[in-house]
């Protein structure tokens, strides 16, 4: 049987904000700023979805809940 990755909340959505960033700052037909905390939770929420088995999500973050399904 596989081991599920255990993963912190806080560090999964910084790394999609840093990836956001990236792919602002390299493209020139995205403004800086286009995405925003919106696209980051809806990004968050689909690869919880996605790699629901995989994954156990610990919810580290304050005040950030809003109804997600960590694992």
């Amino acid at each position: 049987m596989n081991e599920k990755k255990i993963l912190k909340k806080s560090e999964l959505l910084e790394q999609i904000r840093d990836d956001f960033r990236t792919m602002e700052n390299g493209r020139n037909d995205i403004d800086p700023g286009f995405f925003t905390e919106e696209d980051v939770m809806s990004l968050y929420e689909f690869l919880l979805m996605r790699h629901c088995g995989e994954w156990d999500v610990v919810d580290d973050v304050e005040g950030e809940n809003e109804g997600g399904q960590e694992s």
